[in-house]
C-alpha cells in the first residue's frame, strides 16, 4: 500500500539522518541505497521528501539502485490527482548528485504491481490490474485507470540496466504441517535479489557506474 511505503520512506530518511551526524560512517562520503520492488519506491520517496537535500548539505553523494521496481508514470491523471505529480519518480528538484541505476528484466510482477488506487473506500492497494485495471498500459492510461506499471524510467538521468533472468520454480516449506508448496515467484522474473540473479546483473551495474563516474564524480 502506498501509505505504508510513504511511512517507511519517512522512517528511512529519519534513520539515515540520525546516524549520519557522523559523516565518517559513509565511506568517501557516499551513501548507497538499494531497494528491491517497492523497496525502490521507498528509497525514491525518501530522497524526494528531503534525504537528497540533506545529503547535498552534508556533501554526501548518493547512489540509488532500484531493482525490479515498478515505474508509475506521472502522466496518469488519476494517480497524479491522488499522489501528486509522481509516485515513484525522482523529483526534478532532487540534486544531480543523486545517481540512479535501475535494474530490470521482463518482470511480470513489476509490470502489474505498480498501480494504486482506493477500492470500496478501503486503503490504496498495489495491484491495480486486479481491481479495475487491465494488462495494457496504453489501455489503462487512455481510460484513466491506474493499471499496469512501466519497467523503465524515462528520463535523462536514470541509467536503465536490463539483464536476462533465470526462470526457476522455487519450492518452499513455510509451514511444517503442510506439504511443500511451489513458490511461483521464480517464474515471474521478480527475483533479482537472489544470489544467482545478482551474479547476472552486478557486472552490468559496475560497468555502468564506472562509465558514469568517468563522466561525473566519485
Amino acid at each position: 500500500m502506498p501509505k505504508y511505503r510513504f511511512d517507511a520512506a519517512e522512517k528511512l530518511f529519519q534513520e539515515i539522518r540520525s546516524i549520519g551526524s557522523d559523516i565518517q560512517l559513509y565511506k568517501k562520503n557516499i551513501l548507497t541505497l538499494v531497494g528491491h520492488s517497492h523497496g525502490g519506491t521507498v528509497a525514491i520517496h525518501a530522497l524526494n521528501i528531503g534525504l537528497a537535500s540533506w545529503a547535498l548539505q552534508n556533501n554526501v553523494r548518493v547512489n540509488l539502485i532500484t531493482l525490479n521496481t515498478p515505474v508509475i508514470r506521472s502522466d496518469n491523471p488519476k494517480v497524479s490527482l491522488q499522489y501528486g505529480t509522481s509516485i515513484n519518480v525522482l523529483h526534478t528538484t532532487v540534486p544531480e548528485t543523486v545517481r540512479h541505476f535501475h535494474i530490470y528484466t521482463s518482470d511480470l510482477v513489476q509490470h502489474k504491481g505498480g498501480a494504486s488506487f482506493v477500492k470500496n473506500g478501503k486503503s490504496p492497494i498495489g495491484i491495480g490490474w486486479l481491481n479495475g485495471g487491465t494488462f495494457s498500459k496504453s489501455t489503462d492510461y487512455l481510460r484513466n485507470r491506474p493499471g499496469a506499471a512501466y519497467r523503465t524510467f524515462k528520463n535523462d538521468t536514470t541509467v536503465n540496466i536490463k539483464y536476462r533472468p533465470s526462470i526457476k520454480i522455487y519450492k518452499t516449506k513455510k509451514y511444517p504441517q503442510y506439504p511443500a508448496k511451489i513458490n511461483l515467484a521464480g517464474i515471474t522474473m521478480h527475483q533479482g535479489w537472489r544470489a544467482g540473479e545478482v551474479k547476472k546483473w552486478l557486472p552490468k551495474l559496475k560497468q555502468a557506474m564506472e562509465c558514469f563516474s568517468s563522466r561525473e564524480l566519485v
